[in-house]
C-alpha cells in the first residue's frame, strides 16, 4: 500500500478548524442568488399563484401540466408536487428551483430540476421527500438544506453534479438510492453528497461515478459530522472517495465499495471512533491517508474486515488468532494503516454479505510432458466466508471420477478434497474438469462457486509454459528454478518435467532433446 502520514500545521483548536473548514466549503460552493420576478408561490391556504401549470383538485396533490420557466416557493405542509416528467428550468433565474421554508411533508417527485443556483433548498423544512426528480446543470447545490432541516428523505435521484449534488445540514435525514455523475462542466471541486455539522444521518445504496479519464469528483464528504451511517454506496472513478474531516466521530462506514479512485480513498483528518468495516478498496492509488485519527476497521471475527485490492497475503491458517489450520477467507496477517488504525482481518476476496460460499481450486502441476506418466493432485477447498453455518451441495467431475457430497461449514471454515489424475496413455492436450458449490440461501456473488475448464494440459516435453514450443522463455523458467526441491519457495513444479521432486540436470536434458521444436 501507497502511505502517506502529514504533519497538520499549528492550529489553535480543531473548532476553529471546523471554522475555516465550513467557510472555505461556503466560499467554494456559494453563488450569489438572484430575486426572480413572477415567482409561483404554492401558498400556505393551498392557492397556487403564478402560473396556471400547477393544479390541483383537492389542495394535497399539484401537478405540473406543462414545463415551467419560474421559481418556485412552498409555503404549505403536508403535499404532494408531482412533475410528471415536465421541467422546470431556471435558465437566466438564479435562485431555487423549489424553495421549501418552515414547512414539512412536502413531497416533490417526476421533475427534471435544470439551471438554477440551487435545485431544491430547504431552510428550517422537515420531514419532507424528494423522491425520482432529476437535477442538473445547477450552479451551486442539486439539493441543499440549512443546520435546522431535519429527518428528510433524499432518494431515487438522478443527479448531475456540477458543484454540489446533495448538501445535507441537519440531522436524521436519508440519503439513499441516488444516482450522481459528474457534470460535463463541473466545478474545480465538485462534491456528490455533503454531511456538514449535524448528525445521525443515513447515506446508503447510492451509486456515484465520476469521469474515467480525469474525474474531479469526491463522492462523500462528511465534516464535523457524528454518528452518520454510510453504507452500501457504490463509488468509481472520483477523485476521493470518502472523506471524513474534524470531529466527524462514532460513524459507521460498512458495505461499500470504492473502485478506481484516482486520489484517495479514505482521506481521515481528526476523526476517530468510527467503525469501518466490510468495504470494498478496489484501487491502485493511495487507500488510506490518515491524521491525528483512530478509528476501528473491522468487525472481528469471524466477520472480518475490509477487502483491499493492494493487501496481499496467505491464507492458510483461521480461528480469531489466525494459528488454526485451514482457510478461512481471511489473510493471515493484520492490516496496520497507521499508529491505532488497524485492520486485524483483512478480507481475501471483496465482501458480499453475509451468505457467501466459494472455491478455490489448486493442481499440483498444470503442464505435464507428453509419454511421463506424470500423477497430479487436485485440491479444491470449500470455503464459508459468510456469518452462518451453511449446508451446502459439492459436485467434482474430470474424465471418469465424479465426487457429489453434501457438507456442512460453520462461518469461516472450509474443508478440502484432494482428487489425482494420472497422464498415463493420454494424448497431448487439454483435460477438463467441472466442480461446483452451492449456491446457498441469499448468496449473491456465486462467481466463485464453479470452476468449468482447463485444468491440466499435456504438452511437448521442455515446453514447461505451455505455449507454442521449447524455446528461451521455458529455459529461463528453469533456470529460475535450479537446483530447488518439492517445497521451496522456488521450486516450479512445470519445470520439473520428470516428476523427481528436484529441478536438475535430467530436466535440462530432456528440454535440449526437443530444443526449437513446436507443438
Amino acid at each position: 500500500m501507497i502511505r502517506e502520514r502529514e504533519l497538520l500545521g499549528k492550529i489553535g483548536s480543531w473548532a476553529m478548524l471546523a471554522m475555516l473548514l465550513v467557510a472555505s466549503l461556503v466560499l467554494v460552493l456559494k453563488t450569489p442568488v438572484v430575486k426572480a420576478i413572477g415567482t409561483i408561490y404554492i401558498r400556505a391556504d393551498g392557492s397556487v399563484e403564478g402560473t396556471t401549470y400547477i393544479v390541483s383538485i383537492d389542495n394535497v396533490t399539484y401537478a405540473f401540466t406543462a414545463d415551467i420557466n419560474n421559481l418556485i416557493v412552498v409555503q404549505k405542509s403536508n403535499i404532494i408536487i408531482d412533475g410528471n416528467g415536465h421541467v422546470l428550468n431556471g435558465s437566466s433565474l438564479g435562485g431555487a428551483g423549489f424553495s421549501l421554508t418552515s414547512v414539512g411533508a412536502v413531497t416533490i417527485k417526476n421533475t427534471r430540476i435544470t439551471s438554477f443556483d440551487d435545485a431544491i433548498n430547504l431552510s428550517k423544512a422537515s420531514n419532507n421527500v424528494i423522491r425520482g426528480n432529476n437535477m442538473d446543470n445547477n450552479m451551486h447545490a442539486d439539493v441543499e438544506t440549512t443546520v435546522d432541516s431535519n429527518n428528510n428523505i433524499f432518494s431515487d435521484n438522478a443527479i448531475e453534479t456540477r458543484r454540489c449534488g446533495i448538501w445535507v445540514m441537519g440531522s436524521n435525514n436519508i440519503v439513499s438510492g441516488n444516482s450522481f455523475t459528474s457534470s460535463a462542466n463541473p466545478h474545480d471541486e465538485p462534491y456528490s453528497i455533503i454531511l456538514n455539522v449535524g448528525h445521525d444521518n443515513v447515506v446508503t445504496n447510492n451509486n456515484i461515478t465520476g469521469n474515467e479519464t480525469e474525474s474531479k469528483l469526491t463522492a462523500i464528504y462528511v465534516l464535523s459530522s457524528s454518528k452518520n451511517v454510510i453504507s452500501g454506496n457504490n463509488i468509481a472513478y472520483c477523485r476521493n472517495g470518502i472523506l471524513l474531516y474534524v470531529q466527524s466521530n462514532y460513524g459507521t462506514i460498512c458495505e461499500n465499495t470504492l473502485r478506481s479512485i484516482n486520489s484517495t480513498c479514505f482521506d481521515i483528518l481528526g476523526s476517530s471512533d468510527n467503525h469501518i468495516y466490510h468495504n470494498n478498496i478496489i484501487s491502485d492509488t493511495l487507500q488510506v491517508k490518515i491524521i491525528r485519527s483512530s478509528n476501528v476497521w473491522d468487525c472481528g471475527y469471524p466477520s472480518g474486515g475490509n477487502y483491499w485490492s493492494d493487501s496481499i497475503g496467505s491464507d492458510l491458517h483461521r480461528g480469531a488468532f489466525q494459528n488454526e489450520t485451514g482457510s478461512d477467507g481471511i489473510i493471515d496477517t493484520s492490516f496496520s494503516m497507521y499508529e491505532n488504525n488497524t485492520d486485524h482481518y483483512p478480507l481475501t476476496k471483496p465482501y458480499c454479505g453475509t451468505c457467501d460460499v466459494g472455491l478455490r481450486v489448486s493442481p499440483s502441476k498444470t503442464f505435464v510432458a507428453e509419454g511421463y506418466n506424470t500423477t497430479v493432485a487436485i485440491e479444491v477447498t470449500i470455503i464459508n466466508y459468510g456469518e452462518q453455518t451453511e449446508t451446502l451441495n459439492f459436485t467434482f467431475q474430470m474424465g471418469t471420477t465424479t465426487e457429489n457430497q453434501t457438507i456442512t461449514l460453520t462461518s469461516r471454515n472450509s474443508t478440502t478434497f484432494i482428487f489425482t489424475w494420472n497422464s498415463a496413455g493420454l494424448a497431448k492436450g487439454s483435460y477438463n474438469m467441472t466442480a461446483l458449490v452451492g449456491p446457498v440461501t441469499n448468496e449473491t456473488d456465486i462467481t466463485d462457486n464453479y470452476y468449468d475448464g482447463e485444468i491440466v494440459r499435456i504438452v511437448m516435453p521442455g515446453n514447461v509454459n505451455g505455449d507454442s514450443g521449447v524455446d528461451s522463455t521455458d529455459l529461463g523458467i528453469l533456470g529460475s528454478s535450479w537446483g530447488s526441491f518439492t517445497g521451496d519457495l522456488n521450486y516450479n513444479p512445470n519445470a520439473d518435467i520428470d516428476n523427481s521432486g528436484v529441478v536438475d540436470s535430467s530436466d535440462l536434458g530432456i528440454m535440449g532433446a526437443h530444443w526449437g521444436e513446436t507443438e
